[in-house]
């Protein structure tokens, strides 16, 4: 196979739906122009170690870590490697790459660096441009943290009710510690049990 074919069915690398911080800005996108850098790929297991007296040894897989990419490369303009600059103030975003298994992969990226191709700098011929080497690190984003970045965006908060509390803002005698009922808030803005709130309905 010719080594100009080599590469002909792998997707270009790309960041997509890029969220930055309320103080950060950038854009949406970064596709690079020279595609398919060079990608490594960390996978971990967690486990656990069973010691048992007079046998063996017993190891016991746990989970995951997240995955954890590394990437090399190449690209052109000062332009593009403010953009990379500019990812230190993302929170998430989405990779594309035929290296991944599944293809794409939701990620955090803890740390860019960018620097010039050569000392004192190197420039395209066809059109000045200066070129920079980038490295780039992502790590995927679990669903639990995504979870909670989701939670921090909207600015929910947890509300804690204390058993004073119903028993302050209910008309009813108190409910009993032990009670398994659900709380509800009532048409009145009252905390009340969900059956007293049914019945109501009714």
């Amino acid at each position: 196979m010719p080594i100009g074919n080599a590469y002909s069915s792998k997707v270009d690398f790309k960041l997509f739906e890029i969220k930055y911080e309320p103080d950060g800005n950038g854009p949406s996108e970064i596709k690079l122009e020279y595609a398919r850098p060079s990608i490594g790929i960390d996978n971990k297991g967690r486990f656990v170690t069973h010691e048992i007296i007079g046998g063996t040894t017993v190891r016991q897989k746990i989970g995951e870590e997240p995955r954890e990419m590394s990437i090399n490369g190449v690209i052109k303009s000062d332009n593009q490697a403010k953009n990379l600059d500019k990812l230190r103030d993302a929170k998430s975003a989405k990779v594309s790459s035929n290296r991944l298994p599944g293809k794409t992969m939701k990620c955090q990226i803890p740390s860019v660096s960018t620097s010039p191709i050569s000392d004192g700098g190197g420039v395209v011929i066809e059109d000045g441009k200066f070129l920079y080497n980038f490295k780039m690190k992502l790590v995927e984003l679990t669903l639990r943290e995504e979870d909670s970045s989701s939670s921090s965006d909207s600015g929910s908060s947890t509300v804690t009710v204390t058993q004073e509390d119903v028993e302050a803002a209910q008309d009813g005698p108190p409910l009993s510690a032990n009670s398994e009922e659900n709380l509800v808030v009532g048409e009145d803005g009252a905390i009340v049990p969900e059956s007293e709130a049914n019945s109501e309905e009714e």
